[in-house]
């Protein structure tokens, strides 16, 4: 199912409460790549790199509001949330470019928003890259800051 076809089915369903549909980067991805253990283990081709950005802006252009993504590296300090059997997740994988090209088309397309939650073994790599990402999209960010810690709960 396309995300244009997502928020169709969205539509014909009666709601009691106000949806803001994010593009979600995994689905998407994998979506290109052709599954989800290929997009775990080898960043896009330039080509596939266009397809994404391509079929990002068919999901902007058919309603969402931008793009979220959780970055927990599983070399990184916090990488709680695996896939269901036990891998990361393909977004916890995808490369720092795959981000920034997303943040250019919000930046060209002027409008949306990023959501992200990025935790690499390096947090000096981390800062430098969600500033790199507001720079690039000149749009809102919205980091997600919470984090579980099994010692105290």
């Amino acid at each position: 199912m396309t995300f244009p076809q997502f928020l169709d089915s969205l539509e014909r369903r009666p709601k009691g409460i106000n949806l803001l549909p994010c593009v979600p980067l995994g689905p998407l991805i994998m979506w290109v790549i052709g599954s989800p253990e290929e997009a775990k283990h080898r960043a896009p081709t330039a080509t596939e790199e266009r397809e994404i950005v391509r079929l990002f802006n068919e999901a902007m252009d058919a309603g969402g509001c931008g793009w979220s993504a959780q970055r927990l590296h599983p070399g990184g300090p916090v990488c709680l949330q695996r896939d269901y059997d036990g891998t990361p997740m393909v977004t916890d994988v995808m490369g720092d470019e795959t981000c920034r090209n997303l943040a250019r088309e919000l930046g060209r397309r002027n409008s949306g928003f990023i959501q992200l939650s990025m935790a690499t073994a390096d947090p000096f790599h981390d800062l430098k890259e969600i500033e790199t990402l507001a720079e690039l999209s000149r749009r809102p960010l919205i980091y997600q800051a919470l984090i579980s810690f099994d010692r105290e709960p």
